[in-house]
């Protein structure tokens, strides 16, 4: 949620609620005291650059967020957008009145800016397991494993809610080589991080990786809310780089 601006002694802010990160979900504006949407009505990609700029975002994509980010409640705000890009603030854009529209809230704005990040494992048994993805930019892409050790691996698994760390496989053949960009490489955690993006590592998508040097992962073993241990537990397998 960024800037807080006073119209007429009101006190303005903008968010995107109900999408995972602060960069992607339902446009929404804490306007006369009340968070409230904004109508799709006119809605262009220029419009959605504006909120992503505002929000410290990047730029908007052309993607529209999943299903799960649902219509909003409250008022809805602003209707009849007409931005340039060039506005700092959403509502400095030509619009329709505050409060003056004539949509329901299926017509809520949603959108995705370049800045959403997602992470996942895939081709395991479960969630828990498999390759590790990260989607960036509008795309999933994988994460290299010549630097990545066991502090990364257990930022990934807390950060999933998958418990404590089980096991590395660095050898592609366990659950494939990823496709796409390699988004991160010279992953540098501490264990301490919420997130994996938190960790130092090289700016996105510099690497010097191919996709068999990416990490095949960090595994837990999970059934509903308790988490086995098996005998592999905090013991790594070896790195094809690593001495």
């Amino acid at each position: 949620m960024r800037k807080k601006e006073d119209i007429s002694g009101t006190t303005v802010q903008l968010r995107l609620s109900d999408g995972g990160s602060p960069c992607n979900g339902r446009v929404e504006i804490y306007y006369n005291g009340t968070w409230g949407s904004v109508c799709d009505d006119s809605w262009d990609l220029a419009d959605a650059d504006v909120v992503c700029k505002q929000l410290g975002c990047g730029k908007a994509l052309d993607l529209a967020p999943p299903a799960s980010c649902g219509p909003g409640s409250g008022p809805v705000w602003l209707d009849e957008l007409k931005c340039s890009s060039n506005e700092s603030f959403l509502w400095e854009c030509p619009s329709a009145s505050w409060g003056n529209h004539d949509c329901s809230h299926k017509e809520d704005v949603r959108i995705m800016c370049s800045e959403h990040k997602e992470l996942r494992l895939v081709n395991g048994k479960h969630r828990c397991e498999g390759r590790v993805e990260v989607f960036y930019n509008g795309t999933w892409g994988t994460v290299c494993s010549e630097r990545l050790d066991g502090p990364d691996a257990e930022v990934i698994c807390k950060q999933l809610q998958c418990g404590p760390l089980s096991s590395i496989d660095y050898y592609a053949q366990s659950f494939g080589e990823g496709s796409g960009p390699i988004w991160l490489d010279g992953m540098e955690c501490i264990s301490h991080e919420s997130f994996l993006w938190q960790c130092q590592k090289e700016p996105w998508g510099k690497h010097n990786c191919e996709h068999s040097d990416t990490c095949i992962g960090p595994s837990v073993f999970t059934s509903g809310d308790s988490t086995f241990q098996n005998d592999a537990l905090h013991s790594y397998s070896t790195h094809p780089n690593h001495s």
